[in-house]
């Protein structure tokens, strides 16, 4: 079995963590609101310059220094603008920038030696004259006796034994076991992050485990931001995929509604069809062809004569043989058409030739002259009693507009013309009592 390299004695774990103590100092400095006397890079928190006369140069703070905490909490650049802004003093603790991340979880917030005070720092039992303060030469921190029973020997101090406390001795006791563990931990992460270092070695200290630790996070996140972005692809193809099936469900339901509303339209028309068929059966023309189509049009009345309705539903027919008995039944209505176009191209020709009744000119003799009364009511007319003069054109009397209001359309193609009232009255008593036979040819035109 493979040695361990960390299973050492408690004291070069101890003897390491002083010597990283002593050598990497934090810088802790109280500022007023508003007054930081640095300048810093945001992304690495680092020193860039510091203001000649501050408190940050006079505590020792240097360009190159990392801003580490705020009042004991993690640094932000939040955390920072609300002090700046603040009305209250605020500490902000310094770190060098080449201490490793190793030696910072080792160095903790307690770093740098504590004053004296009144009362252990560990059990906070008050100091009497026989209850001496003591300092932990690792932490640095004022603790009695009974917390701080533990004599080391420190590098930097000779043969001396020198004093730590019993968390320091109890942290430096687990530091063998979790520097092993984090050993094997930091092996695991790097074949997990490249596969191909399956044959490298177990790192030699804690520091350098530590950093495989963190050159493998990087790579493990970079992967995972890898993945991260493939699920993302995956699920946008997955949705959009699934939005296609949606369209082509919405697709195939649009054409069964469409193949629904083309087969009902089929059968509509099949009706209208089969009663076409109908109608040309029952027709009264022997020109008409027989077809095979109206046998099954007869079974179809008898079988519906009960119910008085005859429709496509009610037979067998199909859509073909409807259309084929249409096609049979088409030449001789095409014929027939043609005679009776023919007929009526006859009798507009005949009308034409036969001299209109309405052109019939009134007898010279019967058109009376202008006069100065009324031939109906005797009262003057003419323009110098304002009462204007007309002629009937049934009897050519002359009459006044009072006595001849009514006026008849006697010829196609020409305006109404007027005729008096005994006319008119003369006229329509002869079409209700008499005939075509007793009827003046004035009448008869008014009619």
């Amino acid at each position: 079995m493979a040695r361990n390299p960390f299973d050492e004695d408690v004291s070069g774990l101890v003897q390491g963590l002083q010597a990283a103590q002593v050598t990497h100092t934090v810088r802790t400095v109280t500022l007023q609101p508003g007054d930081l006397g640095l300048t810093f890079d945001c992304g690495s928190r680092a020193v860039v310059n510091v203001t000649v006369g501050s408190q940050c140069e006079k505590a020792g703070v240097m360009a190159g220094w990392r801003l580490h905490e705020i009042n004991g909490l993690p640094f932000s650049r939040e955390l920072l603008s609300k002090h700046l802004t603040g009305q209250q003093p605020y500490k902000v603790s310094f770190i060098p920038a080449a201490l490793r991340s190793s030696e910072l979880s080792l160095i903790g917030t307690a770093a740098g030696w504590e004053g004296d005070t009144e009362a252990c720092g560990i059990c906070k039992t008050y100091f009497t004259f026989s209850l001496r303060r003591h300092h932990c030469r690792l932490c640095g921190r004022c603790v009695c006796q009974d917390c701080s029973p533990s004599k080391l020997r420190l590098e930097g101090y000779g043969e001396e034994l020198q004093r730590a406390c019993t968390p320091c001795v109890e942290a430096a006791g687990r530091g063998a076991t979790l520097a092993g563990m984090v050993s094997a931990c930091a092996k695991r992460v790097a074949i997990m992050a490249d596969p191909g270092a399956e044959a490298r070695q177990a790192p030699a200290d804690l520091s350098q485990a530590v950093d495989l630790l963190q050159d493998g996070v990087v790579a493990l996140e970079d992967h995972h931001q890898t993945l991260k972005a493939r699920l993302a692809s995956s699920e946008g193809r997955e949705a959009q995929k699934a939005a296609e099936a949606a369209a082509l469900a919405t697709q195939v339901e649009e054409l069964k509604a469409q193949a629904a509303q083309s087969e009902e339209e089929r059968r509509s028309i099949t009706a209208r069809l089969v009663a076409l068929t109908g109608i040309l059966g029952s027709a009264p023309s022997s020109s008409l062809p027989s077809s095979p189509f109206e046998e099954e049009v007869a079974t179809a009345e008898e079988s519906t004569a009960a119910s008085g309705s005859f429709s496509a539903a009610d037979t067998e027919v199909t859509l073909e043989t409807a259309m084929g008995a249409c096609e049979a039944a088409a030449p001789p209505l095409l014929e027939s058409l043609q005679c009776l176009q023919q007929r009526l191209a006859d009798k507009e020709r005949e009308v034409l030739e036969t001299p209109k009744a309405g052109a019939e000119v009134i007898d010279a003799n019967l058109w009376e002259e202008n006069t100065k009364e009324c031939s109906v009511c005797e009262k003057p007319i003419g323009k110098r009693v304002l009462n204007r003069r007309h002629h009937c054109r049934l009897c050519g009397k002359c009459v006044c507009a009072g006595c001849s209001p009514s006026t008849l359309l006697l010829n196609e193609g020409q305006a109404p013309q007027r005729a008096c009232t005994p006319c008119v009255l003369r006229a329509f008593k002869d079409c209700d009592t008499g005939g075509s036979e007793t009827r003046s040819p004035v009448a008869a035109r008014a009619l």
